[in-house]
């Protein structure tokens, strides 16, 4: 029922989302009724996904963590839907992790990545990536009405469902506008002209997120 409600969601994090229910119905049961659910047993349930191996590895302090917060965003709707009168999982604390440092590519770097591409639409892509700061989402679901050559830059918005690819929405919700590199303009001929060419490239979710700056000239 969760999942039918949050229709506002983008399809990621309706992903994560039914992994989450998934877990706690591996835990509590298909019977367990949500209002039973104390902040002892939401303690222990944590304590019982602390202690799971994933792919032969424990799980990390930051993958627990973000469990945490998805149950804790999931029992806060059935809270405002008057289902709870408080959410089991508000007061868990998380783990303390450090933030690990940015691995900001080199240019030397990115000239290997560009001879190491297979096709010029890959070239395209990562090109497109490293200049710009974009994520992978965000290179997948590029059009040509999106690249403005001539004035030198690059549209980031939200894309309506239709022949050329499914609905898609930014990350931060909003439009913005970026400036188009140089060396990103010369990669025009390796730019893949529609998203439905792109996706079938690379399934969004299987790359890590290409995010760098590009150190030297812009221009």
């Amino acid at each position: 029922m969760y999942l039918g409600l949050r229709g506002d969601l983008a399809s990621s994090t309706l992903d994560e989302h039914g992994r989450t229910l998934r877990y706690l119905k591996e835990y509590f049961g298909d019977d367990q009724v949500i209002g039973k659910i104390t902040p002892l047993r939401a303690r222990q349930f944590i304590s019982w996904y602390r202690q799971r191996e994933h792919r032969g590895k424990t799980l990390s302090a930051a993958t627990a963590n973000k469990l945490i917060r998805e149950c804790r965003r999931i029992f806060r709707e059935a809270v405002d839907c008057q289902l709870l009168r408080g959410n089991p999982f508000a007061t868990i604390p998380q783990e303390k992790v450090g933030q690990a440092a940015w691995h900001l590519i080199s240019v030397e770097e990115f000239g290997q990545l560009l001879e190491s591409c297979p096709s010029l639409r890959w070239r395209g892509m990562i090109t497109l990536g490293y200049c710009c700061g974009l994520g992978l989402g965000e290179v997948l679901h590029l059009t040509w009405s999106d690249i403005d050559f001539e004035k030198g830059l690059l549209r980031i918005a939200r894309k309506r469902s239709g022949a050329d690819g499914p609905e898609w929405t930014p990350k931060d919700k909003d439009m913005r506008l970026l400036p188009l590199p140089a060396t990103a303009r010369s990669a025009r001929p390796g730019i893949t002209i529609s998203r439905s060419v792109l996706t079938s490239w690379v399934k969004p979710g299987r790359l890590s997120r290409l995010s760098c700056r590009i150190e030297g000239d812009h221009e």
